[in-house]
């Protein structure tokens, strides 16, 4: 219903109106009275802060004179566009009984319910008026904020934490403006990384968001706020509160640079590698890949995010697919911890299993360089030898050169008078970028050799071409072998010196 705050208005004055007869020479007393056809205007519903649409208002002239409009006018937010009253001027006065208009519209200045007045008034002293009741309901346009916070944590100064969304909602009856973010008292802690919010005019039931990301420069608290103008009449802008704390930053640890394999064939070995955490924040762990032919990742307890402090694990597998081929391959784990990713080389080989001693026989990288023997006096049992040279791969020292000093016996198989075994001791050293290192201790071996197709036994002087030996002392990870049991290697010379023999 509407509301007004009096009812109509209507000034009669018998002086004034006598006054007005008098100045216009007339010979007759009569008075001026103007009444509103007219009776409420109802603007509806306007946005605070713009003009209604125009409403037509009638005025009927009540009195027993001809008189001129003078102005239309009301409270402070009323204005007026015109209308049939403005022709009505001192020299061309509305007629008694007759009608005008007057176009009024109101602009709202605060949200809900307004009333006042629509005041027409006449007469050249303007005291003859007419006075319309008004309304109009303020409209304001409605945002809500969502959330009214945001939390970063603990974020490595230097680092950048995952960005949060603030998302603001159109919940009123008009579109609405949303202002550029704003933020004290760190503005450089705090960074927009996406904004579809400023500058938008935002429709009723919309949405727009803006992602923000805390980058700490110092170590410590950093609190701060996003303002952000949400376009409401009267209604301070929106404050959303930002928190976070700069920690010392991540520190990956990996206690193996290098993995190395020896495995018998049809056997599967698994080292593990450790992975730590030694700084103030977490590390995301990435990707984890493997290269190798027969390598494989058997097992990885590693979250997506390593916390400060914590540890895990990542098991690497290697199944040989023979005994005499060597494999290179990497480990590599995908971190975003300063000095990332992490590379782990990889080298493994297979071996056959070997019947004495339970070492292994292989020959990757091993080679015979030269072996000469020759027998004197074999009933007073000195035998005369020279260098048996051989080359190897230990899983633990790495490339190994085994040098023999002394041939201490020799054994004629009585069997097969082509098979002899020596027996002997010489030296280890390690091949290094800057030349071979002496390993300490003493190594043994045995070396059992076979005639290939000369006549007589090994030591007869024609056509060596086989050569099984076995090296071990304790500098080795395992006992090593080249050939083996059934795994004779050849060997390309012979002329082997015979210096005599005795029955």
């Amino acid at each position: 219903m509407l509301q007004h705050r009096g009812t109509l208005l209507v000034l009669v004055a018998s002086a004034v109106a006598a006054l007005a007869l008098a100045g216009a020479g007339q010979s007759a007393i009569g008075f001026f009275a103007v009444s509103p056809v007219t009776t409420s205007v109802d603007f509806g519903s306007v946005p605070v802060g713009s003009e209604s649409a125009p409403v037509t208002t009638v005025i009927r002239n009540t009195g027993t004179l001809a008189i001129p409009f003078s102005e239309a006018t009301g409270e402070f937010e009323v204005g007026s566009t015109g209308g049939t009253c403005f022709t009505f001027t001192s020299l061309n006065k509305l007629p008694i009984g007759a009608t005008c208009t007057v176009n009024f519209l109101v602009t709202p200045q605060k949200p809900g319910l307004s009333t006042g007045f629509l005041v027409a008034a006449f007469g050249n002293c303007s005291c003859v008026t007419a006075a319309i009741p008004w309304q109009v309901n303020g409209l304001v346009a409605t945002t809500t904020v969502t959330p009214a916070a945001l939390s970063f944590g603990g974020v490595a100064v230097g680092g950048a934490s995952p960005p949060q969304t603030v998302t603001f909602t159109n919940t009123g009856v008009l579109p609405a403006w949303t202002g550029f973010p704003l933020f004290f008292p760190f503005p450089s802690q705090y960074v927009v990384v996406a904004d579809t919010c400023t500058g938008v005019l935002l429709a009723i039931g919309a949405t727009c968001t803006i992602k923000v990301s805390f980058h700490p420069t110092a170590l410590g608290p950093a609190a701060s706020t996003l303002t952000v103008d949400t376009g409401m009449y009267d209604t301070p802008p929106a404050v959303i509160a930002l928190s976070g704390t700069g920690i010392f930053p991540p520190s990956f640890s990996i206690d193996r640079t290098s993995l190395s394999f020896l495995v018998p064939l049809g056997n599967v070995d698994v080292q593990t590698v450790t992975i730590g955490n030694g700084g103030g924040g977490s590390i995301a762990l990435g990707a984890v890949s493997i290269t190798g032919q027969g390598l494989s990742i058997a097992g990885n307890d590693c979250p997506a995010s390593l916390a400060a402090g914590a540890g895990c694990h990542i098991q690497v597998a290697f199944s040989p697919f023979d005994y005499y081929t060597g494999v290179s391959g990497s480990l590599t784990i995908s971190h975003d911890a300063p000095g990332g990713p992490a590379v782990v080389a990889l080298s493994a080989h297979g071996s056959e299993a070997s019947a004495a001693g339970g070492g292994y026989a292989y020959n990757l990288g091993a080679t015979v360089e030269r072996f000469e023997f020759a027998l004197r006096a074999p009933k007073a049992g000195v035998v005369k030898g020279k260098q048996l040279t051989y080359r190897f791969i230990d899983p633990l020292l790495g490339s190994v050169v085994f040098r023999s000093t002394k041939v201490s016996s020799l054994l004629l198989d009585q069997a097969d008078q082509r098979w002899a075994t020596f027996a002997g001791s010489g030296t280890l050293s390690l091949v290094t970028p800057g030349g071979e290192v002496l390993l300490p201790g003493t190594a043994t071996f045995t070396a059992r050799v076979k005639d290939g197709g000369g006549t007589g036994s090994p030591v007869s002087g024609a056509g060596l071409d086989r050569i099984t030996v076995t090296v071990a002392a304790p500098a080795l990870a395992v006992p090593h072998s080249l050939g083996g049991v059934g795994a004779e290697v050849p060997i390309a010379y012979g002329n082997i010196g015979v210096e005599g023999l005795t029955a």
